[in-house]
């Protein structure tokens, strides 16, 4: 198919010192996880021996000379923190539902984490392939950004170049994506994502900029996030150069929800 501010209690130190032992052990269970509840302030990798099962429906529709075409998708899939550092993925699951129900395009994938702090960057490569005629595969190479923006936001980031290798031919594009989240309280968080993509260098006119909005609920685990759910809306070709483009492009959209579930082991 075309494929996360909050508030934590501050405890003066000479409060503490005053505290009976156990208010001292309720402000211990009060110190955030090693993986944060808030998305905001969550790294750029799960960490190690943690397991994140994601589960995807969307929907699209295109209409074009009044003829409108629809489609909907399902995608399973799995994160698996082996280190601290590298998380690995998969989303073997990729069904296209409508308007013919067939196997997908499954994709496989890592991350290496290169920097921590405010400011998080790494190394990241996909490899999917595609099952459709013609078929064939594409890979990504690329370098993603992430800053925290205190303790309430964050913007993703980075630069990418997708590969599509199909009928012998070699397809090279680039993509710079941009997502802003903000979680007003721990457990929601709210995101707007937009970016360049370049479709292809050999095409004349291959420079999109779609535009994506979501929410994200968070329940809390004991030891940090158990599950998220997060609802979106995206405009694949908001923005396209092109002669007679009439921009904003909103005849073309996707909407659907992903879940994710987070395991600590």
């Amino acid at each position: 198919m075309p494929s996360r501010a909050r508030f934590i209690a501050i405890v003066l130190v000479a409060e503490l010192a005053c505290f009976a032992p156990s208010a001292r052990a309720d402000t211990v269970m009060r110190e955030e996880p090693a993986y944060p509840v808030a998305y905001a302030r969550r790294p750029l990798t799960v960490l190690q021996s943690m397991l994140a099962p994601s589960l995807g429906f969307a929907y699209s529709q295109v209409s074009v000379g009044g003829v409108t075409a629809t489609g909907a998708g399902l995608a399973g899939g799995m994160t698996l923190g082996a280190t601290d550092d590298l998380e690995l993925r998969a989303v073997p699951i990729a069904v296209e539902l409508t308007p013919n129900a067939r196997y997908g395009n499954p994709t496989l994938g890592l991350t290496y984490r290169l920097t921590k702090g405010d400011v998080e960057a790494g190394f990241r490569f996909d490899a999917t392939v595609i099952t459709s005629a013609p078929a064939g595969a594409v890979t990504t190479l690329g370098v993603p950004l992430l800053v925290h923006l205190g303790r309430d936001a964050r913007v993703d980031t980075g630069a990418f170049l997708p590969i599509r290798f199909q009928n012998s031919n070699r397809v090279v594009g680039a993509a710079v994506p941009i997502s802003i989240a903000y979680n007003p309280v721990d457990v929601f968080y709210v995101r707007a994502a937009s970016g360049v993509t370049i479709t292809s260098f050999a095409a004349t006119y291959p420079v999109t900029f779609p535009l994506i909005l979501s929410a994200g609920a968070t329940i809390p685990g004991r030891r940090g996030p158990a599950l998220d759910i997060e609802p979106f809306f995206a405009l694949p070709t908001f923005v396209h150069f092109g002669p007679g483009v009439d921009n904003p492009i909103t005849n073309a959209w996707t909407a659907g929800v992903s879940i994710t579930g987070y395991g600590y082991f």
